[in-house]
């Protein structure tokens, strides 16, 4: 929701940078670093008690807990490219 809004040419978003990225091929969107600094923060999820062992609430909780890791995982150890091999041996 975020990036929609900085999409209007009207208005200024501040984003955190992983969604920042999520963005970069936006040609309508322009990116430039806040001229303060702005601390990181921590995400978290918060449910009702009620729900702390519904099958259902469970298996979701652990989806988001995976791709979270996956995403930390793949800024931390970018894919390396293959090598181009220009000749025959």
């Amino acid at each position: 929701m975020p990036a929609m809004l900085a999409a209007n040419k009207d208005l200024i978003a501040t984003l955190p940078t992983r969604v920042a990225r999520m963005q970069a091929n936006n040609d309508s969107i322009m990116m430039e670093d806040p001229p303060f600094f702005i601390p990181e923060f921590e995400l978290t999820m918060a449910w009702s008690p009620l729900l702390q062992h519904h099958p259902a609430h469970r298996w979701l909780r652990q989806l988001i807990m995976h791709v979270a890791r996956q995403v930390v995982a793949e800024e931390e150890n970018p894919p390396q490219e293959i090598p181009v091999i220009n000749h025959l041996f």
